[in-house]
């Protein structure tokens, strides 16, 4: 396993800790200025509204596509990618989707999110339990976040990297990290207008739970294993001159003393 680069180390630190700290961020910025409903205004009011639309229509497969354009990826440039970058993120991708699609179907059929399911006698609906958007916006910037990390632990050091490879990566990165703070950003609104504090604050706290704080995971032991690789260059530079030294000293003149 090659050694990463410094850099590269750096930046897929800080690219993950930006993502995180834009959705948390805006998402605290929205609960505290919530304004009470009802709200006049409409989704296509707001500055987001057409990457609002393109995020519902794609939802968590948004990361699945971006984990098959790695692959593809990979295929044009062999050895890019090892495996375990690829087969491990996309089984943790599948999973979290396959329980996001769980969650979303409980909800249209009023099981949760939305009790007035249980009382008939109801004539308008209760309050949600949280907001099913912002559980969709945490599980979708999760992986979003996760495809701007991974590329970067690529980024080897010395010049035996191809320039078409770096450009791979790093052009991947930043589009990933672009669109989950885009995610960040389109779910501030429906935080501030759409959402009471307590149904966000929920969504928030499950979503973190379900989807981040499982990729955080593995995104900091994908660190640990790359920046580990770094090692294996400096040890073989240390056992070379530990053997010159024990020849010069069997061979010396200080043996005939």
């Amino acid at each position: 396993m090659l050694p990463i680069h410094p850099s590269a180390k750096k930046a897929a630190i800080g690219l993950l800790s930006l993502c995180y700290a834009a959705w948390f961020i805006l998402l605290g910025i929205g609960v505290a200025r919530y304004e009470e409903l009802p709200t006049r205004l409409k989704s296509s009011d707001l500055p987001l509204h057409h990457f609002d639309r393109f995020f519902r229509a794609t939802g968590a497969l948004l990361v699945l596509g971006l984990l098959g354009i790695r692959a593809l990826t990979a295929v044009l440039f062999p050895g890019l990618y090892p495996g375990s970058q690829l087969l491990a993120p996309g089984l943790i991708y599948s999973l979290q989707l396959l329980l996001r699609w769980g969650l979303y179907y409980l909800h249209l059929s009023g099981l949760i999110f939305n009790p007035s399911h249980w009382d008939d006698g109801l004539k308008q609906a209760a309050p949600h339990i949280m907001s099913d958007h912002v559980l969709l916006g945490a599980a979708v910037q999760a992986g979003l976040a996760s495809e701007a990390c991974l590329p970067l632990l690529r980024w080897h050091t010395g010049s035996m990297q191809p320039l078409g490879h770096r450009i791979a990566l790093g052009l991947h990165a930043l589009v990933a990290a672009v669109l989950a703070l885009l995610v960040a950003g389109e779910s501030y609104f429906t935080v501030r207008y759409f959402h009471p504090p307590v149904e966000n604050l929920v969504a928030i706290l499950v979503g973190l739970l379900l989807f981040q704080a499982p990729l955080v995971l593995f995104n900091l032991k994908a660190l640990q294993a790359a920046s580990r690789a770094r090692l294996i260059p400096g040890a073989a530079t240390k056992t070379g001159p530990a053997r010159k030294t024990g020849k010069r000293l069997t061979e010396g003149p200080d043996g005939e003393l």
